[in-house]
């Protein structure tokens, strides 16, 4: 049985960072388009969240504040991200990124090094997963990993198939 409050947590986060990267109200059909597969209960592998599902989540975050609803065309109700206290530690975090771009190449080499690490392991969580790990948990890990590599190729701005990262992607 997977893990709903992890999969619920995945996916708002994912949702909240949708809407802060858009310079528009998206709709809930628009978010769910582009959000996460989540762990299912009887599925061997994550699958997309249903609509009902993305909008429960938003509605979960509207109470917390962390975004509001907006009418939309027709019958579709858009969603808008409210700035919070949490603004700050992502400014700083996506300002170490950005540094990044401007490392020696020694840094990035040592940078693409933790992306042949953080592959490795996204591969060993998707052979567990693939294994019958029915709870989900190796999914999710395995693209949080994939995730973190691919933030790490963009910065270094080595390619995922050069010969540091070994030529493959997982």
């Amino acid at each position: 049985m997977p893990n709903i409050s992890a999969a619920t947590r995945i996916l708002g986060d994912d949702l909240l960072a949708q809407l802060r990267t858009a310079q528009r109200p998206l709709t809930t059909a628009q978010l769910r388009q582009h959000a996460p597969a989540v762990p299912v209960a009887g599925a061997r592998a994550a699958l997309a969240p249903v609509h009902e599902q993305v909008y429960r989540v938003l509605c979960g975050l509207e109470r917390q504040r962390l975004v509001v609803r907006s009418k939309a065309e027709g019958r579709q109700v858009g969603w808008s991200y409210l700035p919070n206290t949490a603004d700050h530690e992502i400014a700083s975090l996506t300002a170490a990124f950005t540094e990044s771009e401007t490392t020696q190449p020694a840094q990035r080499e040592g940078l693409a090094r933790t992306t042949e690490h953080l592959i490795a392991g996204a591969r060993t969580a998707r052979t567990i997963a693939i294994g019958g790990d029915t709870g989900g948990a190796a999914t999710a890990l395995s693209q949080v990993l994939i995730d973190c590599a691919e933030l790490l190729t963009a910065a270094t701005g080595i390619p995922a198939s050069s010969p540091i990262t070994g030529g493959t992607r997982p």
